[in-house]
């Protein structure tokens, strides 16, 4: 059984191939609030390239404090939505905070980092381990 087992989230099979992920949300109306039309569209997450990571740790470098789990929610959806960009044109920001949550940010941003090459798969089950018992977030 998948550990994304039914959240729609699907690794593909070939490394470095991304994550198919099925992204759902509704239209949000003039005050943010989810209550337009639903919107359900399965993505191909690729990898990121170098030039996005580069941009990636440079704004996470220049933040410089201790990050706080709303800054680490942010930069998954960021992340998601830079890799989005190189197959996609125009996926809204709301679907992908619509979609992604605390429960799966962590472990969708360490397959991610894995798929780019910036870590091995052994290290970011690891790394994903060690977030998930309490050490802080520590970007790469």
């Amino acid at each position: 059984m998948s550990k994304f087992e039914g959240l729609g989230i699907e690794e593909l099979g070939a490394p470095r191939a991304g994550l198919l992920i099925t992204f759902r949300g509704c239209v949000p109306d003039e005050h943010d609030e989810p209550s337009g039309e639903y919107i359900e569209v399965e993505l191909v997450v690729p990898p990121l390239n170098f030039n996005m990571i580069k941009r990636l740790q440079a704004e996470q470098a220049a933040r410089g404090a201790e990050i706080t789990q709303e800054q680490m929610l942010d930069d998954v959806v960021t992340t998601i939505a830079r890799a989005l960009q190189r197959n996609y044109r125009g996926v809204p920001r709301w679907l992908i905070e619509q979609t992604i949550d605390v429960a799966n940010a962590i472990e969708i941003a360490q397959q991610i980092a894995g798929i780019s090459g910036l870590m091995e798969k052994k290290a970011a089950v690891a790394e994903t381990a060690s977030l998930s018992t309490g050490t802080p977030f520590t970007a790469t």
